[in-house]
């Protein structure tokens, strides 16, 4: 990949080289309106008299059409629109309903009114010497979502909670007028919804709408007599891009059918080729030039290359720009500049559309170029629409201008809405150098043309804060720099916190933490970069799931991610501290606000942490520090950052906050896969070791008691029926025994190629042999306990119970283990947020396997729970029975309860498992077998459990009956 991209790069290169004295570039809306739609059925014109009647008036004054071959395909593609904007006149008969979404509620979210157009079909025959017969559709929509309808056979009505959408079918034609407009005159056929006679809510069906929208009916009327008019400007320029329509019904006002008038706002696309000729405009705007706008100061460098355009397309196309509160606007002046919403909107955004761009290269080596677009002033609740919608007014302005690589400045002229007021102007830059207060690639102004008087307002600075993933596909002839200015002030933060030398030491021997790999400086760089990159989550708090963005902007000399085709390669160089910047961004956390933070410091490699000075908005006094996990211990620790927030004011201080302390879930990293597979291979050695360990333990209590027959009767059948469980388990579900929390789920998906491991089949065969064996082990125990239960009873048939037997201890070891689940269940009803087994963010089960997994799961832990507790039966048993001998060798129950034991030991000092393949990842185990004080409370009860039994087995009640001296198990 790396050589087939500089292949290509080499060959746009050498391609602007020949053909690129003059290049340009066109941005395509969101739905290309250049796509075309052709519905499967050609329609057949039967209204075109219909037509001509109901146009008559558009139609007289029609120039004669000449001809043109490549008139057809520019109808279908210039023609259409998509996300303009409709309103409709204030009256007694509305278009349609609109219900809100319970999505929303409580919200500020507002909904849109949205229409697309399309030509589905232009008649190649002409029947009229001024006129084409043309065809499509019309969507009308008001949303609190995108509009993504396209064209069908059949009009239709479709309601939901937060849409309400209309699409009519037209027929009709397309004529040029002598004032230079092109023209549509279509009769249409509809399904309307029905209204409610002679009430004042014509919606009263509505009521009756349940929650499921789809299982009602909309009550709805067939209408053919709605006529659509549209008006096209021929030429597209800076004052003549608009597209203007009406559309009303041709019934009675009386008639259910009729509506108030709906009026169309869009603007041509980019399918229609913009013309460059507002060069007087301009110049009023941009005369001399450059503009003396004062923006920036001699620090930043800006763009002066040859590929204006592509990087300014990469920097607007789809991006919003944040707007910098004017300090000199108080409440006595408008504080939007000069657009004129239809209510007032506060915290607004700007979006760049539309963008069309011409550069060339003249003989000396100097690049101009030409460019037009819209910037349109959006409110945030709705950025999404807003980034797609073409409708011109009072929120648009357009623009057309010049760029200079003599002086990197971009100065255009904005004219707001469908109106040729062309009084504001435009000065961008693509800046090249950063610092901690300077993030923003794009930076600029919108001021007024006049200084004062009518028209006149305070000045708008918007700017793109550059984030560093986008920096990926930066064009190769922009050299990007960063400025340190704070390193001190890191420095002074690091030797406040620095450890005893003898703890930084040891970790040095011990712990790998993210490094530069010892290889090209650049691409060591680059990895370190990738390693301390975050964006993760952090636990759930309250009703808040938080989400952690922390993104390298610079490492020492690196600016960006080292891309392939520098082909630069420099010598690795030790340094003990690297000069980093961060752009963090936490979003959910309820103690702090602004959740941006401009980041600059030091990181060390050699313990993992990161001192860093940062800004928020004007406040740079902020100390952040960030502690990475080591790399080479995943298996033994939570691989989790810890991040600290401080601010260094005083608590007085209105822009002080609390310190903010954070922990993120387990990370991945660029060895996922290898944690991963090792971590696998340490818990199959450890199983291995631990289904020896009880192998042997059975394997030499068979033998134990071959020495000692008169004991055989007092081991308990419930415990080794306990035990067989534990293994007979795995045998049929095919999960591994020990070390895995559920017991009846399937391992974890691995990643690809983990399997085809010699030495994962290896230990997963021995593994499955081992519990095999220990299994059979095991139940030629029990059979070797029954025989001698059986043989005693025979020697003494009237003395039945001098036999011990598990029937009480069986009923007392439910007893005890029902109570003790049914509190399990209980602790889990009452305290369901501290215990939570499904995340209520993971969407990828339904609510009904939500249910089943968290009991699922609950019996899962209790289950291994009463095999880590499978000496409580022989307790039992021993006090009932009163022994005085020793049924168990201490070899057995000591291994035994260190095979049990074993597993938590692992878990606590490794930490929860984190594995991005397991389709179960998100789901929290139940807190009291599987966290860290569980672990540490079920190893201590099992130790106890043993040590009971040792005592009971050192101590005796009565001496047992003679006769069992004589009983013979074999």
């Amino acid at each position: 990949m790396g050589a087939l991209s500089v292949v290509l790069f080499h060959v746009w290169t050498f391609g602007l080289l020949m053909f690129g004295l003059t290049t340009s570039f066109q941005e395509q809306q969101q739905i290309p309106s250049s796509e075309v739609y052709e519905l499967s059925t050609t329609p057949k014109y039967s209204r075109f008299h219909e037509v001509e009647s109901k146009c008559e008036p558009f139609l007289s004054s029609a120039s004669v059409l000449e001809a043109d071959d490549n008139r057809v395909y520019s109808i279908k593609t210039e023609l259409a629109f998509f996300s303009g904007d409709w309103v409709q006149d204030s009256g007694q008969a509305p278009l349609m309903p609109f219900t809100d979404s319970p999505m929303f509620d409580g919200s500020k979210n507002v909904p849109s009114r949205l229409t697309s157009f399309y030509v589905t079909n232009v008649d190649p025959v002409y029947r009229s010497e001024r006129a084409i017969n043309v065809s499509g559709t019309l969507t009308l929509a008001t949303t609190l979502m995108e509009l993504t309808s396209q064209p069908n056979e059949t009009p239709h009505f479709y309601l939901s909670p937060g849409l309400s959408e209309l699409m009519i079918l037209f027929e009709g034609i397309y004529m040029e007028s002598n004032e230079g407009e092109r023209v549509m005159c279509l009769l249409g056929n509809s399904s309307l919804p029905s209204r409610h006679p002679n009430s004042t809510n014509p919606w009263e069906w509505m009521k009756l709408l349940p929650e499921n929208p789809n299982s009602f009916s909309v009550p709805l009327l067939s209408d053919d007599h709605v006529l659509l008019v549209l008006h096209y400007p021929k030429r597209f320029t800076l004052t003549t891009r608009g597209i203007r329509g009406e559309m009303k019904s041709l019934n009675g006002r009386s008639s259910l059918k009729y509506f108030d008038k709906v009026h169309i706002v869009s603007q041509l696309s980019s399918a229609t080729k913009y013309q460059f000729e507002s060069e007087g405009i301009v110049a009023k705007a941009c005369n001399p030039y450059p503009y003396q706008d004062q923006l920036l100061d001699e620090t930043i460098d800006v763009y002066k290359g040859h590929e204006f355009c592509a990087m300014l397309k990469q920097f607007t196309s789809g991006q919003i720009f944040d707007v910098v509160p004017n300090g000199s606007c108080h409440s006595h002046c408008s504080k939007l500049g000069p657009f004129e919403p239809e209510s007032d909107i506060h915290n607004f955004h700007i979006v760049m559309q539309d963008l069309q761009c011409e550069s060339k290269i003249n003989g000396d080596g100097v690049s101009s170029a030409r460019v037009s677009a819209v910037l349109r002033a959006i409110p945030p609740q709705v950025d999404f629409r807003g980034k797609q919608r073409s409708g011109l007014g009072g929120t648009t302005l357009s623009m057309e201008g010049v760029w200079d690589s003599s002086n990197g400045q971009l100065c255009m002229v904005g004219c707001l809405g469908v109106t040729n007021r062309c009084g504001s102007r435009i000065c961008l830059y693509l800046a090249l150098s950063f610092s901690l207060t300077q993030r923003s690639v794009l930076i600029g102004t919108i001021s007024s043309i006049a200084n004062s008087g009518v028209g006149s307002y305070f000045p708008l600075l918007f700017k793109k804060t550059v984030i560093p993933s986008e920096l990926m596909s930066m064009s190769t002839d922009s050299h990007l720099s960063y400025k340190y200015s704070k390193i001190h002030l890191a420095r002074a933060f690091l030797e406040r916190d620095k450890n005893f030398d003898v703890i930084v030491n040891v970790k040095k021997l011990f712990f790998i933490y993210p490094n530069k790999e010892n290889i090209d400086e650049l691409v060591g760089l680059t990895t370190l970069y990738d390693d301390l990159t975050l964006h993760t989550n952090l636990p759930r708090a309250m009703h808040h799931t938080p989400y952690l963005s922390l993104e390298i902007l610079s490492v020492s000399s690196l600016f960006g991610r080292y891309r392939l085709y520098r082909n630069e390669s420099t010598k690795s160089e030790d340094h003990p501290l690297l000069n980093v910047s961060v752009y963090l961004s936490l979003t959910g956390h309820p103690n702090l606000n602004d959740s941006s933070l401009s980041l600059e410091g030091l990181y060390n490699p050699f313990d993992g942490k990161m001192y860093l000075i940062g800004c928020r908005a004007m406040d740079c006094l902020i100390q952040v520090k960030v502690e990475y996990p080591p790399k080479n211990s995943r298996w033994f620790v939570i691989p989790a950052v810890k991040v600290s927030i401080t601010s260094q004011r005083n608590k007085d201080d209105p822009l002080y906050f609390h310190q903010i302390l954070l922990e993120t879930t387990p990370i991945l990293n660029q060895n996922q896969r290898l944690d991963i597979l090792s971590q696998r291979a340490i818990k199959s050695f450890l199983r291995l070791i631990a289904l020896s360990v009880a192998a042997a333990s059975i394997l030499g209590h068979l033998f134990y008691i071959r020495a000692t027959p008169n004991s055989v009767p007092y081991i308990s059948i419930v415990m080794l029926g306990i035990q067989s469980l534990g293994y007979l388990i795995p045998l049929t579900t095919g999960v591994e025994a020990l070390f895995e929390k559920r017991l009846f789920h399937t391992d974890h998906p691995l990643p690809y190629g983990f399997h085809e491991n010699l030495g994962f089949y290896f230990t997963t065969y021995m593994s499955k042999l081992l519990v095999v064996a220990t299994f059979l082990l095991t139940m030629k125990l029990i059979q070797k306990v029954w025989k001698s239960r059986i043989r005693l009873l025979t020697r003494t048939p009237l003395e039945p119970s001098r036999v011990p037997s598990d029937k009480h201890v069986l009923l007392v070891s439910l007893a005890i283990h029902i109570t003790g689940f049914l509190i399990v269940v209980a602790v889990h009803a009452f305290g369901a947020d501290e215990i939570r087994l499904v995340s209520d963010d993971n969407p990828k089960w339904g609510n009904r396997e939500n249910k089943f997994r968290k009991w699922e799961t609950v019996v899962d832990e209790y289950l291994g729970l009463a095999e880590d507790f499978f000496l409580l039966p022989q307790i039992i048993g021993n006090i009932l029975w009163k022994l005085n001998c020793k049924p168990l060798r201490k070899a057995y129950y000591m291994g035994g309860t260190a095979v049990r034991f074993l597993p938590h030991l692992y878990n606590y000092f490794k930490g929860p498992e984190f594995n991005p393949f397991d389709p179960y990842h998100g789901m929290n185990e139940y807190v009291m077998p599987s966290s860290m004080l569980g672990d540490i409370a079920l190893s201590i009860t099992s130790v106890l459990f043993a040590i009971v039994v040792y005592v009971q087995q050192s101590f005796s009640y009565e001496k047992p009956d003679a006769k069992l001296k004589a009983v013979q198990v074999f």
